[in-house]
């Protein structure tokens, strides 16, 4: 079975990072963060904090991995035999995980290339580069 995995883009700081905890109760998220950005420096070892729903994006793990064995989320931008720039989206009416070329109509399932994949961004933190490659 696939365990739900997530990360967050922390819209505040332009950051992603990963997400420990999902609070529906209180619409919060415990958050992985390793950043001064964030939390002044402590004697803790490790960083923690909670944020509002409202403050982050969440990015789902397709529980695919690229060609380099990296972790391949919702919102990643990919390219496809070194030539396409595309976006990793869910198709809610099939139910699969889809690579969306900009421009064009229509999705390719994701798995169909996994072999081909290589993650070279996301749509948060490197928006200006992907929109200049695109």
């Amino acid at each position: 079975m696939n365990n739900l995995k997530f990360r967050a883009y922390i819209k505040s700081i332009n950051k992603v990072v990963d997400v420990l905890k999902i609070d529906f109760k209180s619409n919060t998220l415990l958050l992985d963060i390793d950043s001064d950005e964030i939390i002044p420096k402590s004697y803790y070892w490790w960083y923690e904090t909670t944020l509002s729903f409202e403050d982050v994006e969440l990015m789902q793990s397709t529980g695919l991995f690229d060609k380099n064995g990296k972790e391949i989320f919702e919102g990643d931008v990919v390219s496809r035999f070194q030539r396409t720039v595309e976006e990793v989206v869910w198709n809610s009416k099939k139910g699969w995980w889809a690579i969306q070329t900009r421009g064009e109509i229509g999705l390719t399932v994701l798995a169909q290339f996994i072999e081909a994949v290589e993650i070279i961004g996301n749509i948060y933190e490197n928006k200006e580069k992907i929109e200049n490659e695109i």
